[in-house]
C-alpha cells in the first residue's frame, strides 16, 4: 500500500512538473549578457558562377560573345581560389567587288573559336566599407585558340577579259592553326551582394600567353585575349 501511494505521488510530481518545463522560458528569466556565449554565424565557403561577356583576341577582327562558368573557394577571409573556364568565338565575312573590268572579285571568310582555362587567386583587399565588394585576381591560364582562313576567287568578266579562251582564275587559298598556349590572367571585378546566397558582379580580366605547348620545340612568344562581362553567383 506504501509503494503503491509512493508510485502514485511520483507520477503525480512528474506530470505537473513535466509540461512546465516544456513551456518556453520567459525573456525576464535569461541572462542578459554572458561573455562565454558568442553569435554563430553561417559563412558560405564556395561559389559558382555563370557569366556572359564580350571577348576579344590578338589578332582577331572584332570581339564575340563570351560564356564562362566558375568555382571557388574561399581559403581565407579575403583570399579564394577559382578555376574558370571561357569559351568564345567568331566569324567574318568579306565580299570584294572590283570595280575594274581587268581584276578579280574576291571572297574572304575567317574564323576563330578559343577556350580558356584559368586558375587564379582572388584577394579582397577591403574588409568593409564601399570597396568591400572589390577583388583583385592574378593566377595561370591554358588556351586552346583555333583559327583559319578561306580565300575564294569567283569566275567574274574580268577573269575572262583577262583570257577569253579559257576561263582561269586563282586557286583559292585556305589556312588553319590550332594553338595550345600557356600564359597568365589578371582579373579584376565587383561583387554587388543579392542574398545571403546570391551575388552579381562584373568583371573585366586579360589574358597573357607566352609559351606555344603545341610546337616542337616549345616556342615562346607573345598573345592574348582580353574580356569583359557580368556573372551570377551562388554561395554555398
Amino acid at each position: 500500500m506504501m509503494f503503491t501511494r509512493a508510485v502514485m505521488a511520483c507520477f503525480l510530481v512528474v506530470a505537473f512538473v513535466a509540461p512546465m518545463l516544456a513551456l518556453p522560458v520567459s525573456a525576464q528569466e535569461l541572462p542578459q549578457s554572458s561573455p562565454n556565449i558568442t553569435e554563430q554565424r553561417w559563412t558560405p565557403q564556395n561559389r559558382l558562377s555563370t557569366g556572359v561577356g564580350v571577348m576579344g583576341i590578338v589578332g582577331g577582327n572584332k570581339g564575340a560573345l563570351s560564356l564562362s562558368a566558375m568555382y571557388s573557394r574561399t581559403l581565407l577571409p579575403l583570399l579564394e581560389v577559382e578555376i574558370a573556364f571561357q569559351k568564345a568565338g567568331s566569324s567574318s565575312f568579306y565580299q570584294y567587288i572590283s570595280p575594274s573590268p581587268n581584276s578579280i572579285d574576291q571572297y574572304n571568310l575567317s574564323f576563330w573559336d578559343a577556350t580558356v582555362y584559368d586558375a587564379t587567386l582572388l584577394f579582397s583587399p577591403f574588409r568593409s566599407g564601399i570597396l568591400s565588394g572589390l577583388r583583385i585576381g592574378a593566377g595561370a591560364t591554358v588556351q586552346n585558340l583555333q583559327r583559319g582562313m578561306v580565300r575564294e576567287y569567283p569566275y567574274s568578266s574580268g577573269a575572262q577579259s583577262l583570257n577569253p579562251t579559257i576561263k582561269t582564275y586563282p586557286p583559292s587559298y585556305y589556312s588553319y592553326e590550332e594553338r595550345l598556349s600557356l600564359g597568365g590572367n589578371l582579373k579584376l571585378d565587383y561583387v554587388f551582394p543579392l542574398t545571403q546566397m546570391l551575388d552579381l558582379g562584373i568583371r573585366t580580366q586579360a589574358q597573357v600567353l607566352l609559351y606555344r605547348l603545341n610546337d616542337e620545340p616549345v616556342r615562346v612568344f607573345a598573345d592574348g585575349a582580353a574580356s569583359i562581362g557580368v556573372f551570377l553567383s551562388v554561395k554555398f
